[in-house]
C-alpha cells in the first residue's frame, strides 16, 4: 500500500495530461464545425460542488479499502485533476500571528494565554518574527500564519510521509487534557469552539479553521472569521459577500441549489444560500434561504420533528410548504411507511413537469431528517456512545456490513440517500437553459469524525461517494445537453478532522476492532490499529479533485501562494468557478506578501 501512495503524485500527473489532452482535443473538434451554428443550450455552463465536510485523505483511504482493498477506488480516483489545498480563516491566521514570536505578548489589547500555545516543540513560526505578527489583513497577508508547509507538509500526508510530532502538534494540536483531564474538562473540550470572536479558553483549542469560514471562502473566494456565514470578517455593518451560486443566477441567470445530508441551514450549505455573524442563527439563516434567496432547489435535514423548527426558520415557513400554500416550492419531506429516495424523486419530477408545462411551482424544496428507529450502537474513541445527539437530525447513511463483502446495508429509509438527493436536484436544475450551479454535502462524514466513529464515518463516506458516482452518471447519460464539455464537477473537502492515522492494513470488508482504535496518548505500539489525534477540525492539507470544463483552471493557482508547491487555497476554488462560470466577482484573489 505504501508503494501505491508513493506514485500518488506520478499518477497525478499522468491524469492531468491525459485530461488537457481531452480538453484540447475537445476545442479543436469544435472549432472546426464551422458550417453550424452553436446552439444556445451549448452555451450553458454548469458546475456541480461536492464537499466532504471533515475529510482528509486516511478516512478515504479507510473508505476505499473497505469497498474493495484497494486505496484508489473513490469515483475521484479517474478525475483528470487531483490535488489538494489549504483551509485556514481568519481566526486560524491570527493565533499563529500572534504566536509567532512565543512572546504572549498582546495584539490590538486582545488577551491571549500565552501558556496554551506554547506546547512542545513549539512554535513552527518562533524564528521568523522577533515580535508577534499584525493580524490578518486582505491587502498584507502572509500565507505562512494560515499554513506552514515547512512544518505541515506540501502534501497531504500520506503522500508526504514527514508527519512526526511536530506536524502532528501543528495540525491537530490536541489541548492538554483532552484525554486524560477531568470527567468535566473532557466535556467541555468535546464541545468545540465557542462561536463568538474573542479568544478565550473555548474558543481557541484548535488552530484550525470553522466549517462556516472554510465554506465563506468556497464559496465567496474571501478569508474571514470562525462562525461567519458569507459574510467579512469582523462582522461589519451591511458585510455580506455575494456567493458563487448567486453571481451565477444574477449574471448568468443559473439555476442553483443547495442539498446536505444535514441542516440544510447548517454552516456549510448555509454559505452558499445566506449571509449571517453566526452560523447558529438557524432560523434566521433558514428564513433567509427559503424566503429571500430562495434557490430552486433546497434539500436537506433539520425537519420539526426533531424537535425545533429553527431549522427551517418557523413554524409558518414550514406550514405554508406542508399545506402547500407556498407559491414557489414543491415540498416533500420524510413519512412513515415512505422511502424517502421515492418521496425526493417524484417530488422532482413533479417539479420537470411544472417546468416543462410553463405553470406550477417551479421550486423544489426536500425537508428530512428526524425521528428514526436506527440509533448509533458503536463506540466512539472514549469508549462511550457515539453520536447519539445526531441521531434525529442527519440522513442516516447505509451501515458497513461486518461479513468482510465491502458493502453496506441501508437501513433507514424515511430519509433519502445524498444519491437520490443529488439526482433529484439535477433533474430539476438542468432544466434550465442558462446553466446551473449545485452545492452537495456530506455534513455527517464531519460529524462521525468528530465523534471517532470509524463505522459511521465509512457510513457517511460510502453516501458521499454514492453521491459522487451519481453526478457523474447524470453527465454520462445520453441525448441531453449536459456534458463533460459544459460541465464541471469538483470534489472538495472544507477541513480535516480528528487527524485519523491508519497504522494497520483493513482490507476489504475488515472494521478495525475496538482495542485497535486509540487516542493519541494512550495508544500501545503493539496494539494500535487507528489512532485519532483530535475530536476536532485540524489545519491539514486537504485533497481536491475535479473533472469536466477546465480543470486547468483549479492548476493555475498551484503554488500561488507557496512557491515551489502544487499547494492551493480554499478561496481558489471559488475563482477558478467563477472564471469557467464567467461571472466576475468584483475583486481578485489575494496576493501574499512577505514578513
Amino acid at each position: 500500500m505504501k508503494k501505491k501512495w508513493k506514485n500518488f503524485s506520478r499518477i497525478v500527473n499522468m491524469l492531468v495530461a491525459a485530461g488537457l489532452l481531452l480538453i484540447v482535443t475537445g476545442c479543436n473538434s469544435s472549432d472546426s464545425d464551422d458550417d453550424k451554428e452553436p446552439a444556445a443550450e451549448a452555451k450553458k455552463k454548469n458546475i456541480i460542488l461536492m464537499i466532504a465536510d471533515g475529510s482528509q485523505l486516511e478516512h478515504e483511504k479507510a473508505y476505499s479499502r473497505f469497498v474493495n482493498g484497494d486505496d484508489m477506488a473513490l469515483t475521484s480516483a479517474d478525475f483528470p485533476y487531483q490535488g489538494w489545498n489549504t483551509s485556514w480563516d481568519v481566526t486560524t491566521y491570527d493565533m499563529w500571528a500572534w504566536n509567532a514570536a512565543r512572546q504572549g505578548i498582546d495584539i490590538d489589547n486582545e488577551n491571549y494565554n500565552n501558556e496554551q500555545w506554547i506546547m512542545d516543540p513549539g512554535s513552527p513560526t518562533k524564528d521568523t518574527y522577533t515580535q508577534p505578527a499584525p493580524k490578518f489583513t486582505e491587502t498584507a497577508m502572509n500565507p505562512v500564519f494560515g499554513y506552514n508547509s515547512s512544518v505541515g507538509g506540501v502534501k497531504p500526508f500520506p503522500v508526504d510521509e514527514t508527519s512526526d510530532m511536530a506536524s502532528e502538534r501543528y495540525l491537530a494540536m490536541p489541548p492538554k487534557d483532552i484525554y486524560n483531564g477531568s470527567e468535566n474538562a473532557k466535556i467541555e473540550r468535546a464541545k468545540g469552539r465557542d462561536y463568538g470572536k474573542s479568544f478565550d479558553e473555548g474558543s481557541s483549542l484548535y488552530p484550525a479553521t470553522d466549517s462556516a469560514s472554510s465554506a465563506t471562502a468556497m464559496a465567496t473566494g474571501r478569508k474571514t472569521d470562525a462562525g461567519n456565514i458569507s459574510w467579512l470578517p469582523s462582522d461589519p455593518e451591511n458585510g455580506q459577500i455575494k456567493t458563487i451560486a448567486e453571481l451565477a443566477r444574477e449574471q448568468k441567470g443559473a439555476a442553483i441549489g443547495i442539498v446536505s445530508s444535514v441542516e440544510f441551514s447548517h454552516a456549510t450549505p448555509a454559505c452558499f444560500a445566506s449571509h449571517n455573524v453566526n452560523r447558529s442563527n438557524y432560523s434566521a439563516i433558514a428564513t433567509e434561504i427559503l424566503t429571500s434567496v430562495k434557490p430552486d432547489v433546497v434539500i436537506g435535514s433539520g425537519h420539526p420533528d426533531c424537535g425545533t423548527t429553527k431549522y427551517t426558520g418557523s413554524q409558518e415557513i414550514y406550514d405554508s410548504m406542508k399545506n402547500g400554500t407556498n407559491p414557489d416550492y414543491v415540498f416533500a419531506e420524510h413519512a412513515n411507511g415512505v422511502d424517502g429516495n421515492d418521496s425526493i424523486l417524484a417530488a422532482a419530477s413533479t417539479v420537470v413537469a411544472n417546468i416543462e408545462a410553463g405553470s406550477g411551482k417551479t421550486k423544489l424544496f426536500g425537508l428530512y431528517g428526524a425521528k428514526t428507529t436506527q440509533k448509533t450502537a458503536y463506540k466512539n474513541g472514549y469508549g462511550e456512545p457515539a453520536g447519539t445527539e445526531y441521531d434525529d437530525v442527519h440522513f442516516h447513511p447505509p451501515q458497513p456490513k461486518t461479513d468482510g463483502s465491502g458493502e453496506f446495508e441501508r437501513i433507514e429509509t424515511k430519509n433519502p440517500t445524498l444519491a437520490a438527493a443529488t439526482e433529484a436536484a439535477l433533474k430539476v436544475l438542468s432544466k434550465d437553459k442558462d446553466g446551473f450551479f449545485l452545492m452537495v454535502e456530506g455534513g455527517d462524514i464531519d460529524w462521525a469524525n468528530h465523534a471517532n466513529d470509524y463505522e459511521w464515518m465509512l457510513g457517511a463516506w460510502y453516501n458521499f461517494d454514492m453521491a459522487c458516482k451519481k453526478a457523474v452518471e447524470f453527465i454520462d447519460q445520453p441525448d441531453d445537453d449536459i456534458t463533460w464539455e459544459n460541465t464541471m464537477v469538483i470534489i472538495a473537502t472544507d477541513h480535516g478532522n480528528n487527524y485519523m492515522r491508519l497504522k494497520k492494513y483493513y482490507g476489504k470488508g475488515q472494521i478495525p476492532p475496538g482495542e485497535e482504535r486509540q487516542l493519541c496518548q494512550s495508544a500501545k505500539p503493539e496494539t494500535v490499529g487507528i489512532k485519532f489525534s483530535s475530536n476536532d477540525h485540524t489545519n491539514e492539507l486537504v485533497t481536491l479533485y475535479a473533472k469536466g470544463g477546465n480543470t486547468d483552471l483549479l492548476k493555475k493557482y498551484e503554488g500561488s501562494w507557496h512557491e515551489g508547491t502544487r499547494i492551493l487555497d480554499n478561496t481558489h476554488i471559488f475563482f477558478a468557478m467563477a472564471e469557467w462560470l464567467g461571472v466576475e466577482p468584483g475583486y481578485s484573489p489575494m496576493t501574499p506578501v512577505s514578513k
